[in-house]
């Protein structure tokens, strides 16, 4: 009979939608070709997942952690055959952004404006996403808030500062991915607030 000699998955690494494809190696002491088999199965579920050289991965059967394996078949012409297998285990994939952060507003800011930051982000794996915000001041290396929104103020920056948002998306894996925003603190022009004039009934030659 045939002897199967290795059995290669590729990737090695696979993601939750990864296409998997199962390779066999073997010999046949009569000198026939083999002909392969190759069936895929869920060891972590105990799911038998479908046949086939290659086999694309879904969220929904599989999750960070499973392991996979493909058993892979060598057959002869006389019927005669043998098998091998080879798992590889399925690793997490960071969340993705599918809309990078934004400031509002982007223009106009000064030392007293409130600056609201969205984004929004999806786990390729089907998992929930949290999202948390951090502000820094980057011309001062300063965080100067950690909520969505942010009200600045003369003691946290000063005119052509520039002010970051970093929008830090984190799946069930503990994984995280950020997306960055940032707006230039403008300068306010000065109010007058009164003005006096002295003395109030100047006759001609009068110093006011």
């Amino acid at each position: 009979p045939p002897t199967v000699t290795s059995v290669n998955i590729a990737p090695s690494a696979p993601g939750t939608s990864a296409t998997l494809t199962c390779t066999g190696t073997g010999s046949d002491p009569d000198g026939d070709t083999l002909s392969w088999t190759y069936n895929w199965y869920n060891v972590t579920t105990s799911t038998a997942l479908g046949t086939g050289k290659t086999h694309t991965l879904s969220p929904t059967k599989t999750t960070p952690g499973d392991v996979i394996r493909c058993k892979a078949t060598g057959s002869d012409t006389d019927s005669g055959s043998d098998n091998m297998t080879q798992t590889v285990t399925v690793v997490n994939t960071p969340p993705n952004f599918t809309t990078t952060a934004v400031i509002n507003p982007n223009s106009g800011i000064t030392t007293s404006t409130t600056l609201g930051c969205t984004a929004t982000a999806s786990d390729p794996d089907g998992g929930s996403i949290s999202m948390s915000w951090k502000w820094v001041n980057t011309s001062t290396s300063t965080t100067i808030g950690t909520t969505s929104t942010v009200t600045l103020s003369a003691s946290t920056v000063s005119p052509n500062d520039v002010v970051e948002c970093r929008a830090i998306a984190t799946d069930g894996h503990a994984a995280t991915t950020t997306s960055t925003a940032s707006v230039t603190v403008g300068n306010t022009a000065p109010t007058l607030d009164s003005i006096s004039l002295s003395p109030r009934s100047p006759v001609t030659g009068t110093t006011l």
